[in-house]
């Protein structure tokens, strides 16, 4: 191929990176922020006034699990003990909302673990 052709299959990426330098770092984070706070207040309005007709909260039954020190020769060790179970309120949205966490970071933490 001689330097007069040009390879078809060739991105020209110049116009692209002109026009990411263009955009200052500040405006994209703050479009993050207004984002970021507007799903925030959609979910607090969301669950606030039941939009979609739902309950605002649930319960999740969650286990503590006392964590006792052992001496041994080869080093502290921990011993496990198994506590009571007890239900957890919950919010049903996406952030903490209410006084309450939302119920799908509750349900992955179903386990407490209790240091003595």
């Amino acid at each position: 191929m001689t330097t007069a052709e040009k390879d078809p299959y060739e991105v020209d990426f110049t116009a692209f990176t002109a026009t990411l330098r263009a955009i200052p770092v500040k405006r994209i984070l703050l479009a993050i922020a207004i984002s970021l706070a507007t799903l925030f207040i959609g979910d607090f309005l969301s669950i606030r006034f039941k939009i979609p007709e739902r309950d605002q909260f649930s319960t999740v039954k969650v286990q503590s699990i006392y964590a006792i020190p052992q001496k041994s020769q080869t080093g502290d060790r921990l011993s496990y003990q198994p506590g009571d179970s007890a239900d957890v309120q919950c919010a049903n949205s996406l952030f903490p909302q209410l006084g309450a966490n939302p119920c799908w970071y509750v349900n992955e933490h179903k386990s407490v673990r209790i240091d003595e």
